[in-house]
């Protein structure tokens, strides 16, 4: 049972491995045609679809204009620690 465990998670593994390769043309196309994450930049042909043009710039391009950019400025911790140390195994 052991080895067969072990074989199917070799497997999959592998498979991976194995179906992830790309030709040179299609990885030529990325930033062509494609885009980054090799989807297709063109929109369909009825427009409801739009053609990629790099995406989101800012909160307010993906519809949250009152969005504002928290800051967060660490304090350095002033507590103590008031744990006695745990006795020693036996």
């Amino acid at each position: 049972m052991k080895m067969l465990i072990r074989s199917a998670a070799a497997g999959m593994l592998f498979a991976s491995v194995a179906f992830g390769a790309v030709s040179p043309q299609e990885a030529a196309r990325l930033g062509q045609d494609l885009t980054p994450l090799g989807g297709e930049k063109a929109g369909n042909k009825d427009g409801s679809i739009p053609a990629w043009t790099g995406g989101l710039r800012s909160p307010a391009d993906a519809g949250f204009p009152n969005h504002a950019t928290a800051t967060i400025t660490l304090i350095p911790s002033r507590a103590t620690s008031r744990c006695s140390p745990s006795p020693p195994p036996t």
